[in-house]
């Protein structure tokens, strides 16, 4: 519905205007809630990601502490 549809003389037509409200709600209740899922979907890709790049920090932090080991135990038997 668009502004022009509301015009009827010098005024607006209540039952119109009561209309495009409701419309104009309906659009924003729709749009608020597919932005709100979207962000919903996002985050839980970001902490899926976050998980991965934690376990990963987690096997490279235990290589280098073996390699360390592996290093310091090297040198103490030169």
């Amino acid at each position: 519905m668009r502004v022009e549809d509301l015009k009827k003389g010098f005024g607006f037509k209540k039952d119109s205007v009561y209309r495009l409200i409701a419309y104009m709600d309906e659009e924003f209740s729709r749009k608020l809630t597919l932005q709100e899922e979207n962000a919903k979907k996002r985050i839980s890709e970001l902490e899926e990601k976050l998980k991965a790049l934690q376990e990963e920090n987690t096997a490279q932090s235990r290589d280098l502490h073996l390699l360390a080991s592996t290093i310091s135990d090297m040198e103490s038997k030169s």
